[in-house]
């Protein structure tokens, strides 16, 4: 088994059988045009941490309108529910609610 018919991952080491050495498998690539993907248009360093700080940024443009009412109401469910029992808690330790 040689070297070239293995499938790895660009720029990794993969020992050369016939001669001991190890070599990159940049000759290992598909020599295909078709399997070439464009390039990602780069991103600016500003907007990649907006996007990790601040996930809304991620998904709010393919968020559905239809969730709009559920979601609505969940947070509505969930707000009547927590700030009745952190009044309760914070009773219960002696603080003022």
């Amino acid at each position: 088994m040689s070297c070239r018919s293995v499938t790895v991952m660009k720029d990794t080491f993969v020992p050369d059988i016939e001669t001991e050495s190890c070599t990159t498998n940049d000759s290992l690539e598909p020599e295909s045009d078709q399997q070439h993907k464009e390039p990602k248009p780069r991103r600016s360093f500003l907007g990649k941490l907006l996007r990790r700080r601040i996930p809304i940024i991620k998904w709010l443009p393919s968020y559905k309108k239809n969730y709009l009412i559920n979601d609505a109401i969940a947070g509505i469910t969930v707000g009547l529910t927590v700030v009745p029992q952190s009044m309760g808690f914070a009773a219960l330790a002696g603080l003022t609610p």
